[in-house]
């Protein structure tokens, strides 16, 4: 969730009448490393607080970006998140970032797009005037990175006469990477014979609690095969979306920001996932190539590329996103209008 919030701090940090503070409730639930790195990056930019402390205090604004924990009543509250919302649908529990319990806190809720906007108007009423269509920060980065694909592909010892396809996967039991994803690494040999391959697994597969019959740290150690590589944990993986021609994905919010690209997508449509009828998620699906499995994996990606309808996934590209390149002048209009004080 720190990445939702870097290019903010980054866009308010040289404006001299904000103090920004940083509170990282929950350390303990970062790797010790990993949280070491964020806090040697962060140290010039903003002030690390303590929740203990930080949960106490009269802020002016605070910024989520996913729902926290307990804060004073009295903060103005700004919820960001990915601003994209796929719009999965939990049984008894309905959605978890439009869910009416968790917005309740909130004075404003950053989306991604007029076309979201309108549809949540329809299924969320009671929170749309809180809702605010800035576009998405994240999606102005992959497409800066979309200029650097030839050295990054150099930098993977890729064969440039093929075509490059990414795998990207989502957790929990209905995801790409616990229903197919060892079908897939049986897979690889064939198709590493035509493509160059980028596997990307979230995060949470490589705690056990939530794989615990697949080892996907020990997979990705053991992989070896030249044009193949398994994105680390950690690691950026917007930046290999930008090198990619093809995408394999599931329901993982990243497969959303692929059509930015206009580029094809097969979806793994796993039947026991289901998505509110108002939602991004279904119309990724409607827009994508769908399968159900991977018996006939490498017949369906070619047919994906000869079906392709660049026309049609621009469509959905303007559906999704608002304000493309331009997300974060949004971002800091609303911040700035919250706190009363002009743009700087």
């Amino acid at each position: 969730m720190y990445r939702y919030c870097k290019p903010i701090i980054e866009g308010l940090k040289n404006d001299n009448r904000l103090s920004l503070w940083i509170c990282f409730p929950t350390p303990n639930k970062f790797d010790k490393q990993y949280f070491k790195e964020i806090l040697k990056k962060i140290k010039n930019e903003v002030f690390n607080i303590q929740y203990r402390i930080a949960k106490y205090l009269k802020w002016d604004l605070i910024i989520y970006p996913d729902h926290g924990p307990w804060f004073r009543k009295d903060c103005k509250k700004i919820y960001i998140s990915h601003t994209i919302w796929r719009g999965l649908y939990h049984r008894n529990k309905g959605s978890y970032r439009f869910n009416p319990k968790r917005l309740e806190i909130y004075n404003k809720i950053f989306i991604t797009s007029k076309y979201l906007y309108n549809k949540l108007a329809n299924l969320f009423p009671e929170f749309i005037s809180i809702t605010k269509p800035v576009g998405n920060l994240l999606a102005d980065q992959l497409l800066s990175y979309t200029s650097k694909s030839e050295e990054l592909l150099e930098k993977l010892h890729f064969d440039q006469n093929r075509k490059t396809i990414m795998v990207i996967s989502s957790w929990r039991k209905n995801s790409f990477a616990q229903r197919v994803g060892i079908q897939f690494i049986s897979l690889l040999p064939k198709l590493l014979k035509e493509y160059n391959v980028i596997f990307s697994v979230h995060q949470n597969n490589f705690i056990n609690k939530y794989s615990p019959n697949i080892n996907w740290k020990k997979i990705m150690e053991e992989l070896n095969y030249d044009n193949m590589y398994f994105v680390k944990q950690r690691e950026d993986t917007y930046k290999f979306l930008a090198v990619s021609e093809l995408l394999i994905t599931d329901f993982t919010s990243l497969g959303l920001f692929y059509p930015l690209l206009e580029k094809p997508i097969i979806y793994y449509n796993n039947k026991n996932v289901k998505f509110y009828k108002e939602s991004l998620g279904l119309e990724l699906m409607k827009y994508s190539y769908c399968i159900e499995n991977l018996n006939h994996l490498s017949k369906d990606i070619t047919k994906a590329f000869n079906t392709f309808d660049v026309d049609k996934m621009k469509e959905l590209k303007n559906k999704i996103f608002s304000n493309v390149e331009n997300s974060l002048f949004f971002y800091k209009k609303e911040i700035y209008n919250t706190l009363n004080l002009p743009m700087n």
